[in-house]
């Protein structure tokens, strides 16, 4: 019996232990965020909200200019910019290079139609099954294997971060997502994107969780139109809410907003990507949200069709929003923003809380972040894993 007590005092004695020292990392952490951020200029820290692409598969004198001068927070790696293994990789490693904050270097990477990295030409890689296809299976190992697959293989080019997997809950064959849903089941969507999302984190990839509150249950491509779902909130609290409540539970990083307008909820047109309703009073107050929000890309029509470049900013900066996918031009993206925070249209606190959010998870995750090498493409152990399963 003593040796039970002191068995549980030092158990209890090194729990404390561990959350003086853990408290004492998040305290380190935050005031070095705190000390950057006060030494970045205005137009420094709007860089750090936008996301941008580049047509090309080199590095050029255009895009260095682009990277140097106005220092986005992020890139996204689309088919247009893969080519060669060497090649891709090199335009990767230069674009890390042309800048002092680390960049997120993102893909869109599922499974199904959804590969960018099959666009190599010269390495054949793991061609993973659509998610309906995995979801269909619902095996927490498989699905772990799956995000580790996935995670491994981009991280092979230094790309450090996953948009997906997508926890988007609906029917197939009735969806514009088609098979990148995992399932018409909320319960199986969170266990298996969820432990996909593991599988990409546990190869130190950051995933992106994708696309609250749901844009499946809609016909509407977002790329072509602003969907309509008619859900009103407890609809979608016993639904399509379920799997990212799971993720914020599971302390997601980063989290993706869809286009799309809920009227039930928010009593307005507004799309979630833009709308204050949504992404400050549920994602992150009711739901309790404390990461990065993203938006789906802003040149999509769902947008373009029905707002102008400043709107859009000051919209979705006013909402919450931390960083905006694809600008047209970038140099312009930032003039916009400064001058709605010079007006006083936009208050730069909220530029600064949305700077703090990011780079809280740039120096967690990319400060020692060492990209792996040519052979995880298309391995043999990444493949035996299809072969367990019979998807290969």
């Amino acid at each position: 019996m003593i040796i039970l007590l002191l068995l549980s005092g030092c158990s209890v004695e090194n729990k404390q232990e561990n959350k003086e020292v853990e408290v004492s990392e998040t305290e380190l952490l935050n005031e070095k965020v705190l000390k950057k951020v006060e030494s970045l200029s205005l137009r420094e820290k709007i860089g750090q909200m936008f996301v941008i692409s580049y047509n090309t598969t080199k590095f050029d004198n255009k895009l260095y200019d682009i990277l140097s001068k106005n220092k986005p927070g992020g890139f996204i790696v689309m088919n247009y910019n893969i080519s060669t293994y060497e090649e891709t990789k090199i335009l990767i490693e230069n674009i890390h290079n042309a800048v002092s904050i680390p960049m997120f270097i993102a893909i869109d990477e599922e499974g199904g139609k959804v590969q960018r990295l099959k666009s190599l030409t010269d390495v054949s890689v793991t061609d993973i099954p659509d998610m309906f296809t995995i979801g269909s299976i619902n095996d927490d190992n498989l699905s772990y294997k799956i995000g580790k697959i996935i995670g491994e293989e981009v991280k092979s080019l230094g790309i450090n971060m996953v948009y997906g997997p997508v926890l988007d809950t609906g029917n197939y064959e009735t969806s514009s997502l088609k098979k990148r849903i995992i399932s018409f089941d909320p319960l199986i969507v969170k266990q298996v994107g969820l432990n996909i999302g593991k599988g990409i984190l546990d190869t130190g990839v950051i995933p992106v969780y994708k696309h609250f509150p749901g844009i499946a249950n809609t016909t509407v491509d977002s790329h072509l139109n602003l969907p309509v779902i008619e859900k009103t909130k407890e609809e979608l609290l016993k639904m399509e809410l379920i799997p990212f409540m799971e993720a914020i539970q599971n302390k997601a990083e980063v989290m993706m907003v869809g286009h799309v307008n809920y009227p039930n909820l928010t009593n307005d047109n507004i799309p979630s990507s833009l709308n204050k309703k949504i992404i400050t009073d549920l994602l992150r107050d009711e739901l309790g949200y404390h990461g990065i929000v993203v938006t789906d890309a802003i040149n999509m029509k769902a947008l373009t069709n029905n707002y102008t470049e400043p709107e859009i900013y000051e919209l979705g900066i006013k909402a919450g929003v931390d960083m905006f996918i694809m600008p047209n031009d970038l140099a312009k993206a930032i003039d916009i923003v400064e001058s709605l925070v010079n007006d006083g249209s936009i208050e730069e606190e909220l530029i600064n809380k949305a700077v703090i959010r990011i780079l809280k998870v740039k120096e967690k995750y990319l400060t020692n972040f060492q990209s792996l090498n040519k052979s995880y493409l298309g391995s043999n152990s990444h493949l035996k894993v299809l072969e367990d399963y019979n998807l290969k």
